[in-house]
């Protein structure tokens, strides 16, 4: 699949967290998460550039702060 725009790398990584049934992607910095796994080189787009134990580290990593993902609810 080919990931050519930020919008279509955002919902890549909504889809994978939200594939958990757990969480939503609402509790999750999903730029931060765009910006260290992901690189953008031309004319390709983007591609992820770390492992999936890394990836998950990095949403992990990216948890809001309760008050900062109510908010934005």
């Amino acid at each position: 699949m080919s990931i050519t725009t930020d919008r279509d790398a955002k919902a890549q990584i909504i889809n994978a967290i939200e594939a958990t049934g757990v969480v939503t992607s609402d509790e999750y910095d999903i730029d931060r998460i765009l910006r260290l796994a992901f690189d953008f080189q031309m004319p390709e787009g983007f591609r992820q550039v770390v492992s999936v134990d890394e990836f998950w580290e990095i949403v992990r990593d990216s948890e809001k702060a309760p008050a900062e993902a109510d908010a934005l609810s």
